[in-house]
């Protein structure tokens, strides 16, 4: 074959050997670009699947021995023969190398012990000045040259225990970089930070500085010399202890202010307090920046340790009515996941204590103490505090968590007196996690404050009380996992007791009604839809509890089974309901 083929053009079955038949050429150009498009990514071997192309006839294999641009991937995961074979046979095209294993990250930094690694950085280090694409873990010797032209993205990965070489850290010279786009440094221990970056980087990212981090004043210093910078990440980046003469104001005493017009996003990750609160001073970013932080919370009062020294200056845009439009609580086995979303922020919290979960909320402008009944003059159907409450989300994490949720664990039960919780969305509890679930929201309980947030003094909800609360009393939202029948008594038996108590009152404070329930057969939550649920999509048994709890919900509640609606003409057919 040479980049023909033959294709039958006769429909007839008469002729065993159809003598019509319509050619079609292929240019060689065109095999190229379905190859490249059908290689792997850098981070899997490129052998396989190209010595499957060379196999197919002798015209594929002479356009992949023929055509250098094929061999420019250059990875480590393939044998050293290969890899060799690539970088000869690429010519002087720019080549794309991932110099880095990364299969678990238990491997990251181990995979250098059986030698493979070096002589692999050794070889391409002989072709850095045809460098494009590369990802690097970084030894002592220095590239072959001096300057990169075709160089477009850096990532540097070194060892915990080393400090980067000066001759990588002239990869980082604008002079010699004069087209460096995106640079990423994983735990690279700079042995400076004074260096000039890339006036033409888009994308930075910093993660693990190791203990010889940098100053405030040579963050700034680099962000200033990257005015075009569009995303800017760092993770787990701690300050250098500074000396007197290091600081982050000008000879006059003023704080240096760094503009970055460009950026759209800014992603702070378990950075130190002191980087994140000079961080949020001194650079100026524009209106439309979305601003990602995360941090894990140690101790039982966050507001004190941590958001207000480094989010004083940002509470207002934060605080409740004006900004933040959803608050989600993730419940695992080891403590809390408070995530809090506004139009300009993602904030992620880890907290261990539910006297420092309570304290977050109730820095962010979320009412912690419920001393009134939900039926108590106020709307029964809301499920919010107040009307300028956001709403907050409890979910659950992974069901493969290890040890397993304990829903009477003093963790849980001491949140679930919390109004501001409206929506439940237990989906990735096991089967009887989630039974245990719902056999707790069914029933009343004494909250017994002092067991449940004992030595939270702070607390507004520290007090003793003995009056029988509905666990998560503000509840109106309910998604479980299962679609059985015996998931459903148990959401039927939910929506009666807590109908009951929201009635009868009394000494127990009405829940809140449940306006929406919808039943998923996975982890992940299913597109809802208007469509309804017909009879024939359900058992009969199955059909006669959806109406069961149909009659027990109000009028103007809604059931979704599988991402569908659940009406009583869909189930029972519209002819029986009619009769």
């Amino acid at each position: 074959m040479n980049g023909e083929i033959f294709i039958n053009g006769s429909t007839s079955t008469d002729q065993p050997n159809p003598p019509l038949r319509q050619l079609f050429f292929v240019p060689s150009e065109v095999w190229v670009d379905i190859f490249m498009h059908s290689l792997p990514p850098l981070s899997c071997a490129q052998a396989p699947q190209k010595t499957s192309i060379a196999l197919v006839c002798r015209f594929w294999n002479a356009i992949v021995e023929s055509t250098p641009i094929l061999w420019t991937r250059i990875t480590i995961v393939d044998e050293m023969p290969y890899v060799l074979r690539s970088l000869s046979k690429s010519g002087d095209c720019p080549i794309d190398v991932n110099g880095v294993f990364e299969p678990n990250a238990k491997d990251f930094y181990t995979w250098c012990s059986n030698g493979i690694c070096c002589q692999f950085i050794q070889e391409v280090q002989l072709h850095s000045r045809r460098w494009r694409h590369v990802a690097l873990q970084v030894k002592r010797c220095r590239p072959s040259a001096t300057v990169f032209p075709s160089l477009k993205s850096l990532r540097l990965c070194a060892n915990p225990d080393s400090l980067v070489s000066d001759g990588y850290l002239a990869l980082l010279d604008p002079s010699n970089t004069p087209h460096l786009r995106e640079l990423s440094l994983y735990g690279t221990q700079l042995s400076r930070w004074d260096i000039p970056f890339s006036s033409t980087l888009l994308k930075l990212d910093i993660d693990d500085s190791g203990p010889s981090g940098p100053l405030s004043a040579e963050l700034l210093s680099i962000f200033s010399a990257c005015p075009n910078l569009t995303v800017l990440r760092l993770r787990k980046v701690h300050l250098r202890p500074a000396s007197g003469d290091d600081n982050v104001e000008d000879s006059r005493g003023v704080s240096t202010i760094v503009e970055l017009a460009a950026l759209q996003e800014l992603i702070l990750d378990n950075c130190s307090s002191q980087l994140i609160k000079d961080l949020l001073q001194q650079l100026r970013l524009p209106e439309n920046c979305n601003i990602s932080l995360k941090r894990v919370i140690y101790g039982s009062s966050p507001s004190t340790s941590f958001l207000d020294p480094v989010l004083a200056r940002c509470r207002g845009g934060l605080q409740r009515g004006e900004k933040v439009e959803e608050m989600i609580v993730v419940f695992a086995s080891v403590g809390f996941y408070l995530a809090v979303f506004s139009q300009r922020w993602a904030i992620y919290l880890e907290i261990q204590e539910v006297c420092a979960f309570r304290d977050a909320l109730q820095w962010f402008g979320v009412r912690v103490k419920n001393t009134d009944s939900l039926s108590d003059g106020k709307d029964e159907t809301a499920g919010i505090v107040t009307a300028n409450d956001p709403p907050v989300f409890l979910k659950f994490s992974s069901c493969t968590d290890i040890p397993p949720i304990e829903i009477d664990s003093p963790s849980f039960t001491g949140i679930a007196d919390l109004e501001c919780i409206n929506k439940i969305k237990a989906t990735r509890l096991l089967p009887e996690e989630l039974l245990s679930l719902l056999s707790y929201l069914s029933q009343p309980e004494y909250p017994n404050y002092p067991t449940r947030i004992a030595d939270c003094s702070s607390d507004p909800g520290a007090h003793e009380d003995t009056t029988r609360l509905w666990p998560f009393p503000g509840l109106s939202k309910l998604m479980v996992k299962g679609m059985r029948e015996d998931v459903l008594k148990a959401v039927i038996e939910v929506v009666k007791s807590r109908w009951s108590g929201a009635v009868t009152g009394g000494e127990q404070k009405g829940p809140a009604r449940l306006k929406r329930i919808e039943f998923v057969d996975g982890c992940d939550e299913v597109i809802r839809s208007e469509e309804p649920l017909l009879a024939s999509e359900t058992t009969e048994a199955q059909r006669d509890l959806l109406l069961e709890l149909l009659r027990d919900l109000g009028d103007d509640a809604k059931v979704f089974w599988g991402g569908k609606r659940v009406t009583k003409t869909g189930v029972m057919g519209e002819a029986r309901v009619q009769s």
